[in-house]
């Protein structure tokens, strides 16, 4: 089984380094407490060091859970859009598209007791990283 795991990781990782590198400052960067790295970022520079194939690996369940979860809230009642008109997901760019961000949907409505719209993101992480967040913010 690892030697299994080992070639899932390592394809990820190829396919990760053979995309084109992204020609704009994404707006979760912004609350980077490291300005510098934020500079770097804006400039395009590639980071010292990249994502492994595990952490890839991670990020990859975490974007499947979340088609999960938007079939989750509809069950339950709430009208939740995802994408635009043109099938794109939602997003803004700023600075002549050198600052841009996305947003996973909105929430039109919905049972009673919450606010709408409402901006949803979707975030999964494990029990772990979910007490340090609450714990750290």
């Amino acid at each position: 089984m690892n030697n299994i795991n080992a070639l899932i990781e390592t394809a990820l990782q190829a396919k990760s380094d053979s995309q084109n590198p992204r020609n704009y400052l994404g707006a979760s960067s912004l609350g980077d407490a490291c300005d510098r790295r934020i500079q770097y970022q804006y400039m395009g520079l590639k980071p010292d060091t990249q994502f492994t194939g595990k952490q890839l690996q991670t990020f990859s369940m975490g974007h499947a859970l979340e088609d999960l979860i938007v079939d989750w809230l509809r069950l339950a009642g709430f009208d939740l859009s995802t994408r635009n008109k043109s099938g794109d997901q939602y997003g803004f760019s700023v600075a002549d598209g050198k600052i841009a961000g996305h947003i996973d949907g909105v929430l039109l409505s919905g049972p009673d007791g919450f606010s709408y719209p409402a901006l949803w993101e979707c975030k999964t992480m494990n029990n772990k990283y979910w007490r340090d967040c609450v714990s750290r913010g």
